[in-house]
């Protein structure tokens, strides 16, 4: 293991966090949202916050002795070095919400599949393709979670010198939807001219 155990600290205001290091880098936290924990001690009430604070410290514990934070080695699972993925600060809070729910679906298909038991050196695209066909995407959805999964790939594999196989994997094709014209023309210029007058003329223009 390549941590000091997580300790609690609680300020004046009687707020509480929690003080770990990870391969000698020191981290504070008051909440459990970057282990995918839905833990808020100091939204709690007063007299909760210790107990909440200290569910807190114990999930954190556990996260860690699975690997959180730590440097991926070649005798991980799959499924251990994403538990393990400590994801990086610099990214906007929309691209992090959808990143996370794309870990935890991983995390929760990799629980069941036996790629979650193999090596990281040993996936492979068929594995990764499994994970991506285990759910109904549109061509849309199919192509951004195959970006976020390809991006988690790479902050595994990548300190281990191993190939990213989501790269062989073709993007899903979108069909183009298309417009269907308007059966009155006149009525819909006529509706638009009394909500608007300017921009009935740039209709018109159009």
């Amino acid at each position: 293991m390549q941590f000091i155990p997580p300790r609690l600290s609680k300020d004046k205001h009687n707020r509480y966090s929690v003080v770990f290091y990870v391969q000698g880098k020191r981290h504070r936290v008051s909440n459990g949202k970057k282990f995918g924990v839905n833990l808020h001690p100091n939204k709690e009430p007063f007299e909760r916050r210790l107990i909440v604070a200290q569910e807190l410290q114990l999930r954190i514990h556990q996260a860690l002795h699975d690997g959180w934070g730590q440097q991926p080695t070649a005798e991980m699972t799959f499924q251990q070095a994403i538990e393990g993925l400590a994801f990086k600060k610099s990214v906007k809070l929309t691209y992090q919400l959808a990143f996370d729910r794309t870990r935890n679906r991983l995390l929760d298909y990799l629980t069941t599949s036996r790629s979650g038991k193999m090596r990281l050196s040993q996936i492979t695209s068929k594995d990764c393709l499994g994970f991506l066909h285990s759910k109904a995407f549109t061509a849309a959805s199919f192509n951004t979670e195959q970006k976020h999964i390809s991006s988690l790939l790479s902050d595994v594999q990548k300190p281990l010198g191993v190939s990213n196989p989501v790269e062989a994997i073709s993007p899903m094709k979108e069909t183009p939807a298309l417009h269907r014209p308007f059966d009155d023309v006149q009525a819909v210029l006529a509706e638009i001219r009394e909500y608007n007058e300017n921009l009935w003329l740039c209709c018109l223009l159009t």
